[in-house]
């Protein structure tokens, strides 16, 4: 048996299994796994996107094509189903990627076999409040909870209720993915109802549960496997020794205990798991309580989890075990496991010990010899690049820290930022890093002065394109240029000053939204907008005098940051609804408002979006990006993308991907959409469908275009002194308008939406006119 095996006997063992095992998940629980398998001989692959110190272990083998993370079962099986393997397990490490493989169709279950429990079962472990139902239905001892579905579920319990409580998420890996904690601590019944708000604002539910008093050593964890008939096959019991953060942490220093350690919480534990009919990997958490000394269960993960590699160094292979149990391979029971071993997480360990450095409850003494004689939690002789990865970026961000970000210091960050994105290049194209090198020497020294960056940011590197086809993009080393020979200096306030740009459109005649109030250090006129230089009459007026819905800008800013959707003024509860549907109080609004340029804000009309476009993309206005060339007989349209609204934020601005928003590509003819594209640096690719409708959006075509492309080169004129203008118009409901207009802005936005040929080729050709006279 397993157990009885030397610790790193595993590496001497000669793989006669033809069966792969396709894992699912990131970081340690993933690198854990792999770990455990490959000292097995079992082949792996990263079915996940692999990334970080996982990604540099040597039994790490990526997908050629990875599989989004996503709890939807028929995506998961469409990917599935596009495979070469003839068979491979399936481990999923996530509850995400657990939904998907508990819930995949019947046809691919001997294709793709699986050691988890029924989508029912793995749907209740992940949601809490039905995991804290089922406690109570099997009598397994358990904190007081309760599921807290308004305010007035909160303002029916008693104050004294409170004092030991906190609020826990029914999901916790979004919650966790959000706040970065995994609960919040409340003192009274005010607290406690000002997060429920905030968090149920985001779409998550909370529960309220008792808070069980005691230091980290009062958690005590048990870990197993449950076969296909029901039988636990290994049971592996360890101790917490220090958790950071110190509340509501995770463990970062661990020792393996005798099972009778925590013989009383073993046999709710199986009544639990046979109730159920579980099968699989677990992990349940159990807090010893001072006061009567049981055991309640405080949360159960239906996978592998952080520290499973140290129950494989303490004589548990439960990745193995469920290898077997999926193929319905012969699996013998782990009787024992060596007890006494330590496990230190050390870059979690530190906080954790200066902390109790401070408090007198850590001895140094103590400190040296868990972090020399014990387990580490990446760090591996026989797999030591997950190690020396994880300290060169525990390196690197120290010293970004400290370093300052401009000058010499700036310009060295900004070249060790690139090197992931040339060792990419290198894997997907097999273009060497000395061929990069002369790409990147040979473009900055041309005319267009091509940034490393905007290399890799499109992906330059493709060796289809040759170097006339580089010489073709028009980036951020040709911006002064052309800003220098098309463009008069003098009318650059019109373009950078939304204030006075709205005056100047109002004068001209030009459609574009109303201005409601001002926001300014010193005061400014504009018609009959309001001027405020204090919060307390601004938000006075936008409890009584503001007209709903509008929009909240800078003066001065681009890619739509710092902007704002409000909806409505709650009077009832004095808060403000944002576009998203969050509710904030004024005061905290206005205390939010962040002002980059020192010139204020412009509290304007919010345009509707069209009927057509909304039903594509949702009620967020889009905005259709036109860059115009001014000739003496007139103004041309050159180039004409789309900013497809599509993730949270309340703007359409596509800021490299970074917003979660799509950009497309437009037939300047007709308006039709020719490509779109969504994601971040190497992960930009082609989108076909919306993510929020579904709808095909490549074919569409935006209402009105003529009409639009008229107002466009209307507007052009108004400006002579820019030959070089970009134009953001809004298809609304009562016709299109004109949001702003920029200098030079939307080089990217241009640059990502027409490209030559794929999605990975090059950009649009640099203007070549730059010899037109300048403006007056």
């Amino acid at each position: 048996m397993d157990a009885d095996l030397p610790k790193r006997c595993f590496l001497r063992l000669k793989s006669k299994i033809e069966v792969p095992v396709l894992a699912f998940g990131s970081g340690l629980t993933l690198l854990g796994t792999l770990r455990c398998l490959g000292r097995a001989g079992i082949p792996v692959h990263v079915a996940s996107p692999a990334t970080g110190y996982a990604r540099r272990s040597r039994w790490c083998r990526p997908l050629a094509t990875p599989i989004p993370e996503s709890p939807d079962p028929a995506a998961l099986a469409d990917a599935l189903r596009a495979l070469p393997f003839e068979r491979a397990v399936l481990m999923p490490c996530t509850d995400t990627s657990s939904a998907a493989v508990a819930g995949l169709p019947a046809e691919l279950a001997d294709r793709f076999p699986a050691s988890i429990s029924s989508s029912e079962v793995q749907g209740m472990l992940v949601d809490k409040a039905r995991f804290s139902e089922a406690l109570r239905r099997f009598h397994v001892p358990h904190p007081h909870t309760l599921s807290v579905r308004s305010v007035d579920d909160l303002e029916s319990l008693p104050e004294s209720c409170f004092a030991r409580a906190f609020l826990k998420p029914c999901d916790s890996q979004h919650f966790s993915a959000k706040y970065g904690v995994k609960a919040f601590r409340c003192t009274d019944r005010k607290s406690a109802a000002l997060r429920y708000e905030e968090v149920s604002q985001d779409g998550l539910e909370l529960m309220l549960q008792e808070y069980i008093p005691g230091p980290a050593t009062s958690h005590y964890f048990l870990d197993g496997f449950v076969d296909r008939d029901g039988r636990i096959l290994a049971a592996f019991a360890r101790r917490r020794l220090r958790m950071n953060p110190s509340d509501f942490g995770n463990s970062s220093c661990m020792v393996s205990v005798p099972i009778e350690e925590v013989g009383p919480a073993i046999p709710p534990l199986e009544g639990l798991l046979q109730g159920l009919r579980f099968r699989g990997i677990f992990s349940v958490e159990f807090k010893r309580d001072s006061e009567d000394g049981a055991f309640k269960l405080l949360d159960l993960n239906a996978r592998p989890w952080w520290y499973i590699e140290f129950a494989f160094q303490c004589g548990m292979n439960m990745p193995r075990l469920a290898y077997r149990d999926a193929l319905r391979l012969p699996v013998d029971a782990i009787p024992d496991y060596r007890a006494g071993r330590r496990c230190v997480f050390i870059q979690r360990d530190w906080g954790a010990c200066r902390r109790l450095f401070k408090a007198g409850q850590l001895s140094r003494r103590a400190w040296v010899r868990d972090w020399l004689w014990s387990e580490k939690a990446i760090a591996a002789w026989d797999d030591p690049l997950p190690a020396f990865w994880d300290a060169a970026m525990l390196v690197s961000r120290r010293v970004d820290r400290v370093l300052p970000r401009a000058g010499i210091f700036g310009k060295l960050r900004a070249r060790a930022a690139l090197l992931p994105e040339a060792l990419h290049a290198r894997r997907s194209t097999g273009r060497s890093l000395l061929a990069q090198c002369g790409d990147l020497l040979r473009l900055r020294m041309s005319p267009i002065r091509l940034r490393s960056a905007e290399y890799y940011d499109f992906r330059l590197y493709d060796p289809r394109y040759s170097m006339a086809d580089r010489c073709a993009f028009a980036g951020e080393g040709m911006k002064k240029e052309i800003h220098r020979r098309l463009n008069n200096k003098a009318w650059e306030v019109l373009m950078t000053d939304k204030l006075v740009q709205a005056a100047y459109l109002d004068a001209a005649g030009l459609p574009h939204a109303r201005v409601y109030a001002i926001a300014t250090t010193e005061p400014r006129l504009h018609g009959g907008a309001r001027c405020f230089a204090e919060p307390g009459p601004l938000a006075g007026f936008l409890r009584s005098g503001m007209r709903y819905p509008s929009f909240v800008k800078p003066i001065k800013g681009n890619e739509g940051r710092s902007c704002h959707s409000l909806t409505a003024y709650d009077g009832a509860t004095d808060r403000l609804v944002l576009g998203s549907g969050k509710r904030i109080r004024v005061e905290e609004f206005l205390e939010g408002l962040m002002d980059p340029t020192g010139f204020g804000f412009l509290f304007l009309e919010r345009l509707e979006s069209h009927t057509l476009v909304s039903a594509m993309c949702g009620p967020t206005v889009s905005s259709i990006r036109m860059i115009v060339l001014l000739h003496d007989a007139g103004p041309e349209l050159l180039h004409a993308d789309w900013g497809i609204p599509a993730g949270r934020s309340q703007v359409s601005n596509f800021a490299k991907g970074e917003t979660g928003n799509l950009i497309g590509g437009l037939d300047i003819a007709t308006g039709r959409v020719t490509k779109v594209l969504g994601g971040v640096g190497r992960g930009r690719r082609e989108v076909e469908l919306h993510p929020i409708s579904g709808r095909h959006m490549k074919g569409f075509v935006l209402p009105d275009w003529r009409e639009a492309v008229e107002l466009c080169l209307r507007a052009a004129t108004a400006f002579p002194g820019a030959r070089w203008q970009n134009w953001d118009l809004a298809p609304d409901a009562e016709g299109t308008r004109t949001p702003g207009t920029e200098l030079f802005g939307g080089r990217l936005r241009r640059a990502v939406s027409h490209r030559k040929g794929d999605p990975r080729g090059a950009a649009g050709p640099v203007p070549r006119d730059l010899r037109l006279p300048r403006g007056p």
